[in-house]
């Protein structure tokens, strides 16, 4: 729905809590046409409050993810064919894209980003679930 192509757009997961400088951050190190950033964010765990932190980096994924828009359209967006109705990989596959076009993709820990816990069980529903199974046992 965005149209102008000088635009940032950002892709984020549900359930955070957003640092007063995150709009800054993003600006500063989107970069068109050259660097697309994903910030780090720290995963709390079951429990965990910002004001109780207990959690770990988030360094695995990808899922949070500024780009220009002009770069989102060059590189042909997120792939929702593929990934419509399973979870994981998604971030994986775009990244790939943006570097095979050239550009950087640029990873830094935001300090007061934080993901609160939530189960994934039951969002999905396919035989695709393996990776959703395996990220359950990881907070047993």
């Amino acid at each position: 729905m965005v149209t102008d192509p000088n635009s940032i757009l950002f892709t984020m997961d549900l359930h955070l809590d957003i640092p007063y400088h995150f709009l800054d951050d993003v600006r500063k190190h989107c970069v068109q046409s050259k660097v697309v950033y994903t910030p780090l964010l720290v995963r709390l765990s079951c429990g965990a409050t910002t004001h109780q932190l207990s959690g770990r980096w988030e360094i695995q994924g990808y899922g949070l993810m500024a780009i220009y828009k002009s770069d989102w359209d060059r590189i042909g967006g997120m792939n929702v064919e593929e990934f419509k109705d399973k979870w994981g990989g998604e971030d994986w596959e775009i990244c790939d894209r943006i570097l095979m076009d050239g550009m950087e993709i640029e990873r830094l820990k935001m300090m007061h980003l934080f993901h609160y816990f939530h189960t994934k069980k039951g969002l999905w529903t396919s035989a695709s679930n393996t990776i959703q199974d395996q990220s359950e046992q990881y907070w047993l």
